[in-house]
C-alpha cells in the first residue's frame, strides 16, 4: 500500500499506479484513493499517519515540504525502516542549520527551505538512522541502525556531501524574514 499526501491546493497532478503522471482534480479521488489533500506539520504528522492507517514501522517514508522536512521527520512517532528526505543543496557544505520551524510555512520559490545535508545527518543518528546514499543535490536515503545491524552491522557508508554538486544561492530578498537555526 502507498499513501501521497500533498498540501498544495494548485497542483492538479497524482501518480498513476504505474508512475506516469496525470491530471487529476486534487479534491477528488479520481485516479488513487490513496492520494490526500493534507498540510503536514510538525503538530499532526503523527496524527495524519494514524488517520489514515500507516503502519508503525512502514517500510519507506519519503519527506519533501520544501520547508520543515527535518522538524516533520523529528516529530515523526513513527519507525520506518528507511527514509528519504530533502534537503537544501543551496547551504554549503560544512553548515549545518534548518530553517526555523513554522507550521505554516510554504515554498517561496527561493532557497529558503528545508534543512542542511548536515543539519540532517546529525537527526539521522539522534533517531536512530545511517545516511547510506546521497541523490544529487536533493535527496538523502537513511536507513534504520538496527536493520543495518540484522545485516552484519559496522558498515561504514560513510557519505558525504559532494561538494561539486553545490549550487550558489539565489538571492532571497529581505535576509531578516529568512530565519534560520543552527542544527
Amino acid at each position: 500500500d502507498s499513501l501521497l499526501m500533498e498540501g498544495d491546493t494548485a497542483r492538479d497532478w497524482t501518480l498513476s499506479p504505474s508512475g506516469k503522471k496525470i491530471e487529476r482534480n486534487i479534491h477528488g479521488d479520481k485516479y488513487d484513493p490513496n492520494i490526500k489533500e493534507e498540510f503536514v506539520t510538525a503538530e499532526n504528522v503523527s496524527e495524519l499517519f494514524r488517520k489514515y492507517n500507516v503502519p508503525q514501522d512502514p517500510d519507506l517514508v519519503s519527506i519533501d515540504l520544501d520547508g520543515n522536512d527535518l522538524w516533520i521527520w523529528k516529530a515523526l512517532k513513527y519507525q520506518p525502516r528507511v527514509v528519504v528526505i530533502e534537503f537544501n543543496g543551496c547551504i554549503p557544505v560544512w553548515v549545518s542549520k534548518t530553517i526555523k520551524y513554522n507550521p505554516e510555512h510554504q515554498y517561496g520559490r527561493n532557497d529558503y527551505y528545508g534543512a542542511s545535508f548536515e543539519a540532517l545527518k546529525k537527526l539521522g543518528h539522534e533517531m536512530g538512522y545511517t545516511c547510506v546514499y546521497q541523490l544529487k543535490t536533493t535527496n538523502m536515503f537513511f536507513v534504520k541502525d538496527v536493520i543495518l545491524a540484522e545485516y552484519g552491522g559496522n558498515h561504514n557508508f560513510n557519505v558525504r556531501y559532494n561538494s561539486q554538486q553545490y549550487h550558489p544561492a539565489h538571492p532571497t530578498g529581505n535576509p531578516e524574514k529568512y530565519a534560520w537555526v543552527k542544527y
